[in-house]
């Protein structure tokens, strides 16, 4: 499969992680980017690692190899596609952080970032990262 056999949405999910900062990112962050359900990325992802345009070499973390990327960034800053997505990626990031804020010091209300005005937040992790223990829940 090469760029050309994508449908409209392969390709904007494509074009959007070459805007990314960082090594990769999750499912939900890619979500959050395409602004798209998490069910909807995750299929997007999955069209793309078999057609070898984005790498999985970490379960959920994906990634593209640097040419791909630069030609991905290119295409979606031509289509001025960059300011509304890394928006939405970085109000992602600020929603993550007030959840795990939230779940690691349950009475510090106060030191939780502010939350971007109309964005919901994401369900809290049932466990936590590299761990094999359930997250609190409170």
């Amino acid at each position: 499969m090469s760029l050309r056999d994508l449908d409209d949405g392969q390709h904007r999910m494509f074009r959007l992680l070459g805007l990314a900062p960082g090594v990769d990112l999750s499912v939900h962050a890619a979500a959050a980017l395409a602004e798209v359900p998490v069910s909807t990325a995750r299929r997007l992802l999955d069209d793309l690692v078999a057609a070898s345009l984005v790498l999985e070499n970490v379960p959920g973390r994906y990634h593209q190899h640097d040419l791909l990327r630069e030609l991905a960034r290119g295409a979606a800053e031509e289509r001025d596609e960059k300011r509304g997505a890394l928006t939405r990626l970085l109000d992602h990031y600020v929603r993550t952080a007030a959840t795990a804020t939230n779940l690691l010091y349950p009475s510090g209300a106060h030191l939780r970032p502010a939350v971007p005005a109309g964005s919901p937040s994401p369900a809290p992790p049932t466990r936590c990262a590299g761990s094999t223990a359930s997250a609190p829940t409170s």
